[in-house]
């Protein structure tokens, strides 16, 4: 592929799993919700993404194997959850979400995700029930508390990935040697 039909490309997935993160999120907050087809559309940026860029970040077994390990988790967090908690703690569109961000990241970025992401939702839970118990003036216990992990991953997926793609290199721009 041309390097500058490459660098296009490369900057096509990128604002496009953006959109999806956003749009998702959105939702997500809205009606706790996470489509199957945001879902899918990040997965396939990070398919051309990564084709684009010559599989330079993550190899494509990594890609693979890191798609199965955001979702093995997730999964395997949700079954003990679920059961603990005798209801739906965690959608699967949460673990599609994950699923997805492994083909961008690899294995160990996207356990590192998942742990960013974990940690932002956190932060969003506390400062939704401090909020609630201000404005409201109702007390709001943090174990009942419920809030859509999809925005904290997505987070997550935001900051690990500006970190593991920070020396992308698009049209001509920094390419050389590096000093």
């Amino acid at each position: 592929m041309p390097p500058m039909i490459a660098d296009i490309a490369a900057l096509a997935a990128i604002a496009g799993a953006l959109v999806a993160f956003v749009w998702m999120s959105i939702i997500d907050l809205k009606i706790r919700i996470l489509p199957n087809e945001l879902n899918l559309a990040v997965a396939l940026c990070g398919l051309v993404f990564h084709i684009a860029t010559g599989w330079a970040f993550v190899s494509p077994l990594n890609a693979a194997c890191g798609m199965l390990a955001g979702a093995g988790v997730l999964l395997g967090i949700r079954a003990v959850a679920n059961r603990i908690y005798g209801m739906d703690t965690l959608g699967l569109g949460d673990v599609k979400l994950l699923a997805a961000v492994g083909v961008w990241l690899g294995v160990e970025d996207t356990m590192m995700a998942l742990s960013v992401g974990a940690f932002a939702g956190l932060l969003h839970g506390v400062g939704y029930m401090v909020y609630q118990n201000a404005v409201h003036k109702k007390g709001i216990a943090f174990r009942g508390l419920t809030i859509p992990a999809g925005p904290g991953f997505v987070v997550g997926a935001l900051v690990v990935g500006i970190w593991a793609f920070q020396d992308l290199r698009l049209f001509g721009i920094g390419r050389g040697e590096y000093y």
